[in-house]
Formats: structure tokens, C-alpha cells, sequence
């Protein structure tokens, strides 16, 4: 939308190198500059194009500043009343519209950077995933309202899908970790068998026996 802003001030630029001032019935007019009425008169259709879409964007800037005509009796959009400015240059003055213009863009520029920097929280995340289907129903209403229940259930299948996904995804991903950690503190010498320790079993000693007859027995 900034983009859309910047491209009509440029557009609107072009018209006002294309033409110069002067003075009509005491109103400050801007006529076509000599041999230019056929290059100012593109730069108008361009001009008139870009504000098209200008218009939306400027819906999303907080900045737009209507000019007063006719002593405040009248209130002119910067967007929609931009060529009044070649026929009352006293009541909009082209310098003050470039200057309107830069500003809404550069609104529309800080809202785009705040709300990328939202988007990357987790709570921007949860929002965006829980407020899916209501976005996918609203555009699907917009281009054609016959659909509306049709894709407010399409959201809410994709929804769902992506939610399994992601938990199929989280699931995999800890079943990955853990068994890594495992083979990382696994130790390989503690998977060897321990040597058999073998306990010597004393032998009792014999005494041999005599054969000579003892003397005091007989």
C-alpha cells in the first residue's frame, strides 16, 4: 500500500513537471507546458489509474489531511480531489499535495513495519492461524457472495490439516531429538561383556599313610 502511495505522488509529480502556473480570472490555474498537451494528457490517465489504488491504501493511513475550498465550505480529498490542484492552485496548492501524499505513505510505511514486527510473536502467529478461515470466507464473499459457506469450510479444512501437520511435524522432530541424544550419551564400552572371574577352589591336603603298623598298638 505504501508502494501504491509513493507511485501516485510520483505519478501526480509528473503532471505538475508537465504543466506551469499562471493566472486565470485571479485563480492560480497550471496549463500544459508548450508542445506537452499530448505527454500531460498520459501523465493525467496515469495519474487518475494510480489513485485508484492509492485510494485503498490511503483507507489504512491515519495521516490524510483534506484541503479546505471556498473558505472551508468545501473539503477535498488528496487522492480523489488531486487535479483540482491545476485549477485552484491557491486553494490546493500542488507543493502542499506532494507533501500530503509523502506523508500518508510514509504512515502506511510504519504501520507495514509494526505489523511485520507483531506478525513474528507467537502471539501474532496464534492470530493469524486462528483468524485463517474468517480471511479466506471474507475475500471468497468479496468475488463471489455465493460462496461464503463454501469457504469458510475450506478455511477451516486447511486449518485443521495444518494443525495435524504441525503436530505430526513436532512429534517427528522430538522422536529425532531423543533418539540422538541417546545415541550421543550411549557408551560403547559399557555394551562389552565383563571377563569371567574365576575363584580358585583350595584342595585339601592328604597326609599319606603308613604302612608300618603302629608299635603301640601291639
Amino acid at each position: 500500500m505504501a508502494r501504491d502511495m509513493a507511485a501516485f505522488r510520483d505519478a501526480y509529480q509528473e503532471v505538475v513537471d508537465l504543466t506551469v502556473p499562471k493566472l486565470d480570472f485571479m485563480m492560480r490555474v497550471r496549463d500544459p507546458k508548450p508542445g506537452k498537451e499530448w505527454d500531460l494528457a498520459e501523465a493525467k490517465l496515469k495519474a487518475a489509474r494510480l489513485a485508484g489504488r492509492a485510494r485503498q491504501a490511503q483507507r489504512s493511513s491515519d495521516a490524510s489531511v483534506p484541503f479546505s475550498v471556498n473558505g472551508g465550505q468545501i473539503r477535498l480529498d488528496p487522492v480523489l480531489g488531486w487535479e483540482y490542484s491545476l485549477r485552484d492552485g491557491e486553494a490546493m496548492p500542488p507543493d502542499a499535495l506532494l507533501a500530503t501524499l509523502s506523508l500518508m505513505a510514509g504512515a502506511i510505511e510504519s504501520k507495514a513495519e509494526e505489523a511485520e514486527h507483531n506478525e513474528r510473536s507467537l502471539a501474532g502467529r496464534v492470530a493469524a492461524f486462528v483468524g485463517f478461515p474468517l480471511q479466506v470466507r471474507a475475500l471468497a464473499t468479496a468475488e463471489h457472495p455465493s460462496l461464503a459457506k463454501a469457504a469458510l469450510a475450506t478455511g477451516i479444512a486447511a486449518q485443521v490439516f495444518a494443525g495435524v501437520m504441525a503436530t505430526l511435524i513436532a512429534a517427528l522432530i522430538t522422536t529425532a531429538v531423543a533418539a540422538l541424544w541417546k545415541y550421543a550419551n550411549h557408551d560403547p564400552q559399557a555394551s562389552k561383556p565383563l571377563p569371567a572371574v574365576t575363584t580358585p577352589v583350595p584342595v585339601p591336603s592328604t597326609t599319606p599313610v603308613s604302612a608300618t603298623p603302629n608299635p603301640s598298638r601291639t
